[in-house]
């Protein structure tokens, strides 16, 4: 079970003069939504403090000296005692976001420390969960005070820094060798490249930190860089410790090959579908043969993969998932969110995107608002047909 944790979402951190409250009123509808819908626990965790007093940092800093850099510096923030202060209007959760928060919630209201929770309903929560998602104001602060604090108490469960700000985090993660020991795996939110990656990091179950760029970038823990979503999900199979869930670990040379070159095939059906976005166009009509012609060679080239999907719903060595399935489900996933019907003569495609999407791994990636079918570029596509 996944648990989300959304910390100091209150006024003292969320207002004009600090961090604006448009970037998260915009994220965390959609946030909220896939955790709602998949019945896991949302958890938001207020800051009090007394005033003239420090942080939580400070109240255990004399018995839980700072280990490194990095934890001197979590150590000193808030020490004025000016934020959050017991009894202040700076403690409520901030008016914009108080729509989004529900009773079933969890609400904690005392620090974002995890050391001083461990009696209450979060650590409960924490306890019943194999992976939870960090989120809140500033990755370099709030969520990394959090995320270090998880690590001391023994919470060696992945974690996700997502729909977050940072003043300065460059400066401070390589000082931690906690956080220092996790990948970051830079993402583009709704597209195909990037959600292979993130389905091959939750079957491998790899923790990793994830921020939003324009393209699938992956950095190691090691400082190694790899771009394009295909070399990611070799460099995984090739170097990550990670455990790949129902992978066989003696296949034979031809079921290497075989998964090998349908991990590689995955990228056609893709290239060929990508005409069909020019409907997005404002002067599609110019390019109307080409949107034609790229639906109606999709179809023919999923004969092909009907072919590959006759005896089984996966597409890796011995029918189980595997890379070739984190490579190709996305494409095809894309496609039906566009509007694709998967009817009897496509009936492998369908068992395969059934097996697939029912899988946590790829419930657990996807993309937001995935059960709610988009623009439909295939039905103006047939109606095209018929003009």
């Amino acid at each position: 079970m996944s648990s989300l944790l959304l910390i100091d979402l209150q006024q003292d951190f969320v207002s004009p003069t600090r961090i604006p409250a448009k970037p998260f009123i915009d994220s965390l509808p959609p946030l909220l939504r896939q955790f709602t819908t998949r019945r896991r626990p949302i958890v938001w965790i207020d800051s009090v403090y007394e005033q003239g007093k420090g942080t939580c940092e400070e109240d255990v800093s004399s018995n839980d000296p700072p280990q490194s850099d990095f934890e001197l510096y979590l150590s000193g923030t808030h020490r004025s005692g000016r934020f959050c202060v017991h009894d202040t209007p700076g403690i409520q959760i901030h008016k914009d976001l108080l729509p989004f928060l529900h009773a079933h919630h969890i609400r904690i209201t005392k620090n974002p420390l995890l050391r001083n929770l461990t009696k209450t309903a979060l650590h409960d929560t924490l306890q019943q969960t194999k992976h939870f998602f960090l989120a809140g104001v500033t990755t370099n602060t709030c969520i990394a005070a959090t995320a270090v604090d998880a690590r001391k108490l023994g919470y060696e469960k992945p974690y996700d820094v997502d729909w977050c700000t940072s003043n300065n985090v460059s400066s401070y993660l390589g000082d931690d060798k906690q956080l220092q020991q996790l990948p970051v795996l830079y993402w583009v939110k709704g597209s195909i490249p990037s959600w292979r990656v993130m389905i091959t990091l939750a079957w491998m179950k790899i923790p990793y930190l994830s921020k939003r760029l324009r393209t699938p970038t992956f950095v190691d823990s090691d400082g190694t860089i790899v771009i394009e979503s295909m070399a990611i999900l070799q460099y995984l199979e090739r170097f990550s410790p990670g455990t790949r869930e129902n992978r066989p670990s003696d296949l034979s040379k031809s079921e290497w090959t075989q998964e090998t070159v349908r991990f590689h095939e995955s990228e056609k059906p893709n290239s060929i579908y990508e005409p069909t976005e020019l409907l997005y166009d404002a002067e599609w009509e110019k390019h109307r043969e080409n949107i034609l012609q790229a639906y109606h060679d999709v179809f023919k080239e999923f004969e092909h993969w009907e072919r590959y999907l006759t005896n089984g719903g996966f597409l890796s060595a011995r029918h189980a998932f595997g890379l070739a399935d984190c490579a190709f489900y996305p494409v095809l996933a894309y496609m039906v969110h566009r509007g694709l019907a998967l009817t009897s003569k496509l009936s492998g495609l369908e068992n395969h995107y059934e097996r697939c999407g029912a899988l946590q791994t790829v419930l657990e990636a996807s993309p937001d608002h995935w059960e709610t079918p988009g623009k439909s570029l295939f039905l103006r596509c047939e109606k095209m047909l018929k003009e």
